[in-house]
Protein backbone atom coordinates (compact mmCIF):
# COMPACT_ATOMS: atom_id res chain seq x y z
CA UNK A 1 0.00 0.00 0.00
CA UNK A 2 2.75 2.43 0.98
CA UNK A 3 4.62 1.62 -2.26
CA UNK A 4 1.49 2.37 -4.35
CA UNK A 5 1.00 5.73 -2.62
CA UNK A 6 4.65 6.66 -3.26
CA UNK A 7 4.29 5.65 -6.91
CA UNK A 8 1.17 7.78 -7.36
CA UNK A 9 2.80 10.75 -5.61
CA UNK A 10 5.81 10.48 -7.90
CA UNK A 11 3.48 10.18 -10.88
CA UNK A 12 1.68 13.38 -9.92
CA UNK A 13 4.99 15.23 -9.60
CA UNK A 14 6.13 13.94 -13.01
CA UNK A 15 2.84 15.02 -14.59
CA UNK A 16 2.97 18.46 -13.02
CA UNK A 17 6.56 19.29 -13.90
CA UNK A 18 7.30 17.31 -17.07
CA UNK A 19 4.23 18.09 -19.14
CA UNK A 20 0.78 19.57 -18.80
CA UNK A 21 -2.83 18.84 -19.27
CA UNK A 22 -6.25 20.20 -19.46
CA UNK A 23 -8.83 18.47 -21.57
CA UNK A 24 -11.67 19.52 -23.76
CA UNK A 25 -14.84 17.52 -23.61
CA UNK A 26 -16.03 15.77 -26.72
CA UNK A 27 -18.63 18.49 -27.11
CA UNK A 28 -15.90 21.11 -27.36
CA UNK A 29 -16.39 22.70 -23.94
CA UNK A 30 -13.08 23.30 -22.22
CA UNK A 31 -12.89 21.41 -18.95
CA UNK A 32 -10.37 23.94 -17.69
CA UNK A 33 -13.31 26.34 -17.29
CA UNK A 34 -14.41 24.27 -14.31
CA UNK A 35 -11.00 23.01 -13.17
CA UNK A 36 -8.15 25.30 -12.22
CA UNK A 37 -5.09 23.64 -13.73
CA UNK A 38 -1.80 23.51 -11.84
CA UNK A 39 0.89 25.15 -13.91
CA UNK A 40 4.65 24.93 -14.00
CA UNK A 41 7.17 27.49 -15.28
CA UNK A 42 6.95 26.13 -18.85
CA UNK A 43 3.23 27.13 -18.97
CA UNK A 44 2.06 23.51 -19.22
CA UNK A 45 -0.97 22.52 -17.15
CA UNK A 46 -1.98 19.03 -16.11
CA UNK A 47 -5.60 17.92 -16.01
CA UNK A 48 -5.40 15.65 -12.93
CA UNK A 49 -8.55 13.53 -13.60
CA UNK A 50 -6.97 12.38 -16.88
CA UNK A 51 -4.00 10.70 -15.18
CA UNK A 52 -4.24 6.97 -15.77
CA UNK A 53 -1.93 4.06 -15.05
CA UNK A 54 -1.79 0.86 -17.08
CA UNK A 55 -2.48 -2.56 -15.64
CA UNK A 56 0.69 -3.64 -13.88
CA UNK A 57 1.71 0.02 -13.41
CA UNK A 58 4.22 -0.08 -16.29
CA UNK A 59 2.86 2.97 -18.12
CA UNK A 60 1.31 6.28 -17.15
CA UNK A 61 -0.58 8.76 -19.33
CA UNK A 62 -2.45 12.03 -19.00
CA UNK A 63 -3.87 14.83 -21.13
CA UNK A 64 -1.63 17.86 -21.58
CA UNK A 65 -2.29 21.38 -22.82
CA UNK A 66 -0.07 24.21 -23.92
CA UNK A 67 -1.89 27.19 -25.34
CA UNK A 68 -4.62 25.88 -27.62
CA UNK A 69 -2.91 22.55 -28.27
CA UNK A 70 -3.75 19.30 -26.49
CA UNK A 71 -1.75 16.07 -26.40
CA UNK A 72 -1.70 12.77 -24.58
CA UNK A 73 1.56 12.23 -22.73
CA UNK A 74 2.67 8.62 -22.20
CA UNK A 75 5.61 7.91 -19.91
CA UNK A 76 6.70 11.55 -20.16
CA UNK A 77 6.61 11.71 -23.98
CA UNK A 78 3.97 13.92 -25.62
CA UNK A 79 2.11 12.57 -28.62
CA UNK A 80 0.84 14.62 -31.57
CA UNK A 81 -1.08 17.85 -30.98
CA UNK A 82 -4.84 18.04 -31.37
CA UNK A 83 -7.54 20.70 -31.01
CA UNK A 84 -9.33 18.64 -28.36
CA UNK A 85 -9.08 15.33 -26.53
CA UNK A 86 -12.18 13.54 -25.26
CA UNK A 87 -12.78 13.67 -21.51
CA UNK A 88 -12.93 9.85 -21.36
CA UNK A 89 -9.34 9.63 -22.59
CA UNK A 90 -6.71 8.28 -22.31
CA UNK A 91 -7.11 4.58 -21.55
CA UNK A 92 -4.84 1.55 -21.75
CA UNK A 93 -5.42 -1.87 -23.28
CA UNK A 94 -5.47 -4.29 -20.33
CA UNK A 95 -2.55 -6.59 -21.20
CA UNK A 96 -0.45 -4.72 -23.76
CA UNK A 97 -0.40 -1.27 -22.20
CA UNK A 98 -1.26 0.30 -25.57
CA UNK A 99 -2.70 3.78 -25.06
CA UNK A 100 -6.06 4.55 -26.68
CA UNK A 101 -7.85 7.89 -26.92
CA UNK A 102 -10.26 10.01 -28.96
CA UNK A 103 -8.93 13.31 -30.33
CA UNK A 104 -10.24 16.06 -32.59
CA UNK A 105 -8.25 17.80 -35.31
CA UNK A 106 -10.25 20.42 -37.15
CA UNK A 107 -13.82 19.13 -37.52
CA UNK A 108 -12.92 15.43 -37.41
CA UNK A 109 -12.60 13.08 -34.43
CA UNK A 110 -9.98 10.31 -34.58
CA UNK A 111 -9.32 7.18 -32.53
CA UNK A 112 -5.64 7.03 -31.70
CA UNK A 113 -4.29 3.58 -30.88
CA UNK A 114 -0.71 3.65 -29.67
CA UNK A 115 0.95 6.00 -32.14
CA UNK A 116 -1.48 5.33 -35.01
CA UNK A 117 -4.19 7.88 -35.78
CA UNK A 118 -7.26 6.27 -37.34
CA UNK A 119 -9.39 7.99 -40.05
CA UNK A 120 -11.44 11.01 -38.95
CA UNK A 121 -15.22 11.15 -38.52
CA UNK A 122 -17.78 13.77 -37.46
CA UNK A 123 -18.40 11.85 -34.22
CA UNK A 124 -16.90 8.90 -32.41
CA UNK A 125 -18.88 7.18 -29.68
CA UNK A 126 -18.16 4.31 -27.36
CA UNK A 127 -15.18 2.10 -27.99
CA UNK A 128 -13.88 -1.25 -26.81
CA UNK A 129 -10.42 -2.70 -27.05
CA UNK A 130 -9.27 -6.31 -27.11
CA UNK A 131 -7.25 -7.42 -24.10
CA UNK A 132 -4.08 -7.68 -26.19
CA UNK A 133 -4.59 -4.14 -27.54
CA UNK A 134 -4.41 -5.26 -31.17
CA UNK A 135 -8.05 -4.56 -32.06
CA UNK A 136 -10.29 -1.60 -31.29
CA UNK A 137 -13.99 -1.43 -32.11
CA UNK A 138 -15.83 1.88 -31.99
CA UNK A 139 -18.98 3.59 -33.18
CA UNK A 140 -18.38 6.37 -35.72
CA UNK A 141 -20.78 8.78 -37.42
CA UNK A 142 -20.35 10.55 -40.75
CA UNK A 143 -23.07 12.42 -42.65
CA UNK A 144 -25.79 10.99 -40.40
CA UNK A 145 -24.70 7.37 -40.92
CA UNK A 146 -23.39 5.31 -38.02
CA UNK A 147 -21.05 2.39 -38.46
Amino acid sequence: MKRNICFLAALAIICLFSFSGAAQAAGGVALKETVTPVTNPAKWAVYPPSITVSTGSKHVACVAQKGKEFAVVVNGVAGPSYDSISQDSPAFAPKSGTVIYKARKGKKWHMVVGTKQQPGYEKIGLYSVSSDGKRVAYVAEEKGMQF
